[in-house]
C-alpha cells in the first residue's frame, strides 16, 4: 500500500512539474465538446486486462475512449465513482466509445482480483475494460494521460488534486491516440460535458 501510494504522488509531482503536452501549461482543460483542442498523444503503456491479455493504449486506435483511475484501496468512495461510470457507461455504450478504469495500485489490483472485482459489480465486458500493470507502466500511463488538468497549478492546488480531483477526473482520448480533455466526475457538470465531448469526438 505505501509502495502504491508513492508511486501515485511521484507521478503526480512529475506531472505537475513539467509541461508534458508542450505548448505552454494549462490548468482547465473542459472544453466544449464541438472544440478542436488536443493536448498531446497519449503515452504508450504495456498493461494487463482482467483477463491476463496484453493491453496497450495502441489497441484502442480507431476508437473514442474514457480513461478512469480506479484507486479504490486509496479512497474511500469507489461506490460513487462506479454510479457515475455507470451512467457514462449506459448513455455511450450502444456507440463505438469504451471505458477504461486503470488501477492506481498494481501490486494489489492483479488481473486476478480485476476480474473478480468485475464479476461481483456485474460490470458489462464489451466496452468496459480494467487494466493494471507493472508499476512503472501505469505510472508512465498516468503521467501523460492526466497530465494536462495538472500542469501549472500551484502547490496548494496540486496538494488538494492529489487528494480530490485527480482520481475523479475522466481523460476522453480520439481515436488517433491524442487526448482530448478531462472532466470531473463529481462536478455539477461534469459527467453532461464528459458525454457531450466523447459523443463529438466519436463523430470527428
Amino acid at each position: 500500500m505505501r509502495c502504491a501510494k508513492l508511486l501515485l504522488a511521484t507521478a503526480l509531482a512529475l506531472v505537475a512539474g513539467c509541461g508534458l503536452f508542450g505548448g505552454g501549461p494549462v490548468s482547465s482543460v473542459n472544453v466544449a465538446a464541438d472544440s478542436k483542442a488536443s493536448f498531446g498523444p497519449v503515452p504508450s503503456a504495456r498493461l494487463v486486462d482482467s483477463t491476463g491479455a496484453e493491453v496497450s493504449p495502441e489497441r484502442l486506435r480507431g476508437s473514442t475512449w474514457a480513461l478512469a483511475s480506479l484507486s479504490r484501496p486509496l479512497r474511500m468512495d469507489t461506490a460513487g465513482q462506479l454510479e457515475r461510470l455507470r451512467d457514462l457507461h449506459s448513455i455511450v455504450a450502444s456507440s463505438d466509445i469504451h471505458l477504461v478504469w486503470l488501477s492506481t495500485n498494481p501490486l494489489v489490483d492483479t488481473p486476478e482480483a480485476l476480474a473478480a472485482f468485475a464479476t461481483d459489480l456485474e460490470l458489462p465486458g464489451e466496452s468496459w475494460f480494467l487494466w493494471t500493470g507493472a508499476e512503472a507502466e501505469v505510472a508512465r500511463l498516468i503521467q501523460g494521460a492526466w497530465s494536462s488538468s495538472l500542469v501549472g497549478v500551484d502547490q496548494d492546488e496540486l496538494e488538494r488534486l492529489m487528494a480530490t480531483s485527480f482520481e475523479s477526473r475522466v481523460v476522453v482520448v480520439d481515436s488517433a491516440g491524442e487526448v482530448r480533455g478531462t472532466y470531473d466526475l463529481f462536478s455539477e457538470d461534469g459527467p453532461e460535458l464528459l458525454v457531450s465531448r466523447l459523443r463529438a469526438v466519436s463523430r470527428e
